[in-house]
This record gives C-alpha cells, structure tokens and sequence, in this order.
C-alpha cells in the first residue's frame, strides 16, 4: 500500500499590520503637493491602534529621527541628496532595532512597524523637489499615527 498524505491547507490570517501595510503601498503619499488626505483620516489612527506592541519610546526615537531630519532639509536648508541616504538609513536603524530586541511579541510588533516606515521610506522620490514634498508627507502622517498611538494605547 502506497501511503500518500493528503494535502493539508492551512488557512493563515495575515496579521492587522501586515493587512494595513499592503493596502498602504498602494496609496501615494501627497496629492497636489500636499498631504494625501486620506493618510491622515483613514490610516494614522488604525496604526496608532495597531503599533500598541511597541513602547513609546521606540517609536519616539525613531519619529525624533524623522524631526531631525527634517529639519535639516526645511530649516537648516541642507542638500537633499545629501540628505536622501540618511532617509534610506532608516530601514537599517529599524532592523537593527528589531534585531536586537529579545522579547517576542515587541519583537514581531518592530518587525510590523519596520515594514510600515519601509513602506513610507520607499514611497519618498529621490529627486529633490518631489522628495521634499514626500518627506513632509511621511512627517506628517507619522506625526499623526504617534498622536493616536498615544492616545489608544496609554
């Protein structure tokens, strides 16, 4: 007698934030050289629920790294293409933030959130002009998302 096993399918149910994510690669982030709109009433506050995993702090640290960054473009005026890696390095930061974190569940709740600012990060143009402009919008939205972070999940 042949033994054959049957083919198991397993039905896995995408995470919230995995689901919140692919829907977000598909959204631009500005419209008409301003914020998409949509980012910031549809969105931030479904993050803000769903990133309760992670501390604050960490996800202070990583929105003081975006302030900062901005500023040097808006405030201190400095190059964009000089500034455009700093941009890209905050995937890095984030992995290895997620790397080196030993708990789990705060583990998994980084690697959610390192897909999401991924997703940000990748959406902001490296030309100057435009880059700019995606730049405020990521700042923005992210400014928004730390505000019902904030406000769900204290």
């Amino acid at each position: 007698m042949n033994y054959q096993p049957q083919s198991r399918q397993t039905n896995y149910k995408s995470d919230p934030v995995t689901e919140l994510n692919k829907k977000l690669k598909a959204t631009v982030l500005t419209i008409n050289d301003t914020v998409n709109p949509e980012l910031l009433k549809t969105y931030a506050e479904k993050y803000g629920k769903l990133l309760g995993g992670m501390s604050s702090t960490q996800l202070r640290k990583f929105y003081d790294e975006v302030v900062l960054l901005e500023k040097r473009i808006i405030i201190d005026k400095q190059d964009f293409k000089i500034i455009y890696p700093s941009i890209l390095m905050l995937h890095s930061k984030l992995a290895y933030a997620a790397g080196k974190e030993k708990n789990k569940g705060k583990k998994e709740s980084l690697k959610g959130f390192m897909e999401f600012m991924k997703i940000l990060v990748d959406k902001v143009d490296s030309s100057p002009e435009k880059g700019k402009q995606d730049f405020r919008a990521l700042k923005l939205f992210f400014e928004a998302v730390v505000g019902y972070y904030t406000f769900h999940n204290k």
